[in-house]
């Protein structure tokens, strides 16, 4: 293959993965409005999970000329947790911190442990923030023209929370 051809397959493997996301987005968005999306917990050390996504994350930042700056703790933090959906949940809320600052900037993510054998992991971007609050879970209907001049779907904050909620 050319190199401009290689350009062309790369991008469409990318529009191929956009919408298989989507499409599974979709589907655990109306699983969890429906209350059948089904967690599957294992221990985890969540100090050691956040570090290794972190450090899968850097690169990805550093291309947007974003520094991913990081909090964690020095010892294990062991959790009860869905590893996938935790994934997700970071996933998402890196990438809408890394969509909110388009020129770059930083983006601080951190891990603490709680009250009550829980965690709170923590992302802070210095965008411009959320017009309206924190989403709800679930769908809901938005205007056809919003499809065309606002980014996504808004279902990944809606689906974060429903993740956090089920963990």
């Amino acid at each position: 293959a050319l190199p401009g051809q290689l350009t062309e397959l790369a991008r469409i493997r990318q529009h191929v993965f956009r919408m298989m996301r989507l499409s599974r987005n979709l589907q655990d968005s109306s699983m969890a409005q429906l209350g059948e999306l089904e967690p599957h917990f294992t221990q985890e050390d969540l100090t050691a999970f956040c570090a290794d996504l972190l450090d899968r994350l850097e690169p990805i930042c550093r291309q947007k000329n974003i520094t991913l700056r990081r909090d964690l703790p020095q010892e294990r933090l062991d959790c009860r947790v869905d590893p996938e959906l935790l994934l997700r949940m970071v996933c998402n809320l890196v990438s809408n911190a890394v969509k909110a600052q388009p020129e770059g900037g930083s983006i601080d993510v951190s891990l603490r442990a709680g009250d009550r054998e829980e965690v709170m992991i923590t992302v802070i971007d210095h965008g411009p923030g959320l017009r309206d609050g924190i989403p709800e879970s679930g769908f809901h209907r938005r205007d056809p023209r919003e499809l065309t001049t606002r980014p996504g779907m808004g279902l990944g904050l809606a689906l974060t929370r429903a993740f956090a909620e089920l963990q």
